[in-house]
């Protein structure tokens, strides 16, 4: 969990603590909003645009690898605890209880601003760690209005082999997690791209 002190609802800091349903009536709104389509992705979806052509769970190599400058992990920011007012303790007083990379240090304790990290080959930044990502994938076959949906993609509080493509977690639609937020893809209905470039024929270049 977040420490107190550390926020979560910066301006360019993820969104979390948003419910499968939220995220999926906020793609309803996007969609009527612009005239496109918007959705969650699907796992396979999602697992193709992380992995950006790569075939390792990491797309920027094994999950053993330095992380610092690609992915906000649980990392040695991670595990050290602060002491906070009123308690005032000495440093080193609390011992490291959480689980992580101790080696590696992202400069991050919890969410990033969105883009800190590089991107991977198609320019996606964020597919490991920062915030885990619902996608509109149910966990099982034959899913219920309160199935649980998959999330992916690990959060600052995972360690890489927690974030990886392959992994799946899953939580029931009407959670709200601390360290789970979303992304949307967009689909261009046929035609509509032909459509928008004759318009754009008209326009000042």
């Amino acid at each position: 969990m977040a420490e107190r002190g550390w926020p979560l609802d910066g301006a360019r800091q993820p969104v979390v603590r948003v419910s499968w349903h939220h995220a999926v009536e906020f793609c309803r709104w996007l969609s009527a909003a612009t005239g496109e389509i918007f959705t969650l992705p699907d796992e396979t979806q999602w697992e193709y645009a992380c992995r950006a052509g790569t075939a390792t769970d990491m797309w920027f190599g094994a999950p053993d690898a330095d992380f610092a400058a690609f992915a906000n992990l649980a990392d040695a920011s991670f595990q050290g605890i602060q002491t906070l007012a009123p308690w005032h303790l000495p440093s080193g007083a609390l011992a490291p209880y959480r689980p992580a990379v101790a080696a590696v240090n992202d400069g991050q304790r919890v969410s990033a601003p969105t883009g800190s990290f590089k991107p991977n080959a198609w320019g996606l930044h964020d597919m490991h760690g920062n915030v885990a990502e619902w996608t509109s994938s149910p966990f099982a076959p034959g899913p219920g209005p309160d199935a649980p949906r998959v999330v992916r993609g690990g959060s600052w509080a995972e360690r890489p082999h927690l974030a990886g493509a392959s992994h799946r977690i899953a939580y029931p639609p009407w959670q709200s997690v601390h360290n789970v937020g979303f992304r949307v893809v967009c689909f261009t209905p046929p035609g509509a791209r032909s459509r928008r470039a004759s318009g754009s024929s008209t326009e000042a270049p």
